[in-house]
């Protein structure tokens, strides 16, 4: 977020939207000289503050989630950007008819604002690396939706563990930010770091999911111990990593990956070869009904048994 100035202008662009449909709203009222009056002057003393709606009160609680934020993310240049900002779904009218951005008159406004956030966002490290992202939601939503949007797939999924993360996991007191470490983090407790594999053995299976290999870099602490970094790297490829190594590359650099990039490569040249490794093994098609893909999502992905609708749910998606 932020690099390409795309959370203001993200921003911008969600409280356009919202004053236009606003707008909208409040001229297509029947509405009294008297009540116009009182709405553009306020009767309340001059020192008081403005009488705004609960739902001029409300604000976006999550801007990386929303649907702008989505579209931006998909858009593969400006006039596809522009045609799927004027598809957006903002309300129904009073004949219960869908209205979009495109009825309200906004879309090139909008696409204006996030014309510059379009750009992609680079990121490296010091030594020309690509930077990440977090496995736990961001693989799936990358894999089932950016690789299907886009045509790319990924030959081999890296997944990051530290020891650390892994004793958090299997129970060891919480870390806060600013105080010194538990005990637990700080001396060899073989204990922790086994159950905390369980997550990482799910996030392996998830990513297998997609039938692309999986290496896991443990990268270290100066505290861990080598039992338990060994652990680590055994209990990875028993839940079914392609491989596991220990990758100091924090502490030395490129020299500290030179074995990750090594058993990348190895894994990648023993992935059965179709003709066509941009083929990528998604949970869903895009036939499927909404209700049949968030149970495939929530199922595999994320651990639950079923996803129940309520019934008001299921009329919207009917």
């Amino acid at each position: 977020m932020h690099l390409t100035g795309d959370i203001h202008a993200v921003s911008a662009a969600t409280n356009l939207l919202a004053a236009a449909i606003d707008a909208r709203m409040f001229h297509e009222r029947n509405l009294t000289d008297t009540t116009l009056y009182q709405r553009l002057v306020s009767s309340k003393a001059p020192s008081s503050s403005a009488q705004f709606t609960p739902a001029m009160r409300r604000r976006l609680a999550k801007l990386v989630a929303s649907e702008l934020m989505a579209i931006l993310a998909l858009a593969n240049d400006l006039p596809d950007l522009k045609y799927r900002i004027g598809r957006m779904v903002v309300g129904f009218s009073h004949a219960d008819d869908p209205v979009t951005v495109d009825d309200i008159g906004v879309t090139g406004a909008l696409t204006a604002l996030l014309r510059d956030a379009i750009e992609p966002t680079l990121m490296q490290t010091l030594e020309g690396t690509p930077a990440g992202f977090g496995a736990d939601m961001g693989i799936e939503k990358f894999c089932n939706i950016k690789c299907r949007a886009s045509g790319l797939a990924p030959d081999c999924i890296v997944l990051v563990a530290t020891i650390r993360a892994l004793k958090l996991h299997g129970g060891a007191a919480s870390v806060v930010a600013g105080k010194q470490l538990p005990l637990e983090y700080t001396t060899e407790r073989l204990d922790l770091v086994e159950m905390g594999s369980l997550n990482l053995a799910k996030q392996i299976a998830n990513a297998r999911a997609f039938h692309v290999p999986v290496v896991v870099a443990v990268s270290p602490f100066s505290h861990d111990s080598a039992a338990e970094l060994e652990l680590a790297r055994t209990l990875a490829i028993a839940a079914g990593a392609s491989d596991a190594v220990i990758a100091p590359y924090y502490a030395q650099g490129g020299a500290g990956a030179v074995d990750l990039a090594i058993a990348v490569q190895r894994a990648m040249q023993r992935r059965p070869d179709s003709g066509d490794r941009s083929e990528l093994a998604t949970l869903y098609t895009n036939d499927m009904c909404v209700v049949d893909k968030a149970n495939a999502v929530a199922t595999t992905m994320y651990g639950a048994s079923a996803v129940e609708f309520e019934d008001s749910a299921n009329a919207d998606l009917i």
